[in-house]
């Protein structure tokens, strides 16, 4: 396989904003949960850390500190490439 050049295939990602608000919450039962609405969930020993839209986290009276916004890099790429998204973040947010 031929060695992959970052810069190169940042200069072929196109990012797209999603839409909506997200948000971090960190629950110990999800349970009362709709794992439809969860985008991520990182399940740990005592809790589960969903990533969810803020409006539907708002509903449920999840508490949360952060909100994002969630960006899909669209470009191909092979599982092999190792550092993209910091790459990436570091390219194009830090201009």
């Amino acid at each position: 396989m031929e060695k992959i050049n970052l810069s190169e295939l940042i200069k072929e990602i196109t990012p797209e904003l999603n839409a909506g608000e997200y948000v971090f919450s960190t629950v110990k039962d999800v349970s009362e949960i709709d794992r439809e609405s969860t985008v991520y969930e990182f399940k740990g020993k005592e809790v589960t850390t969903v990533v969810i839209e803020r409006n539907k986290a708002d509903e449920l009276n999840l508490n949360y500190e952060y909100i994002a916004s969630w960006y899909t890099l669209k470009v191909y790429s092979f599982l092999e490439v190792v550092g993209l998204t910091a790459v990436f973040s570091r390219s194009y947010f830090c201009r």
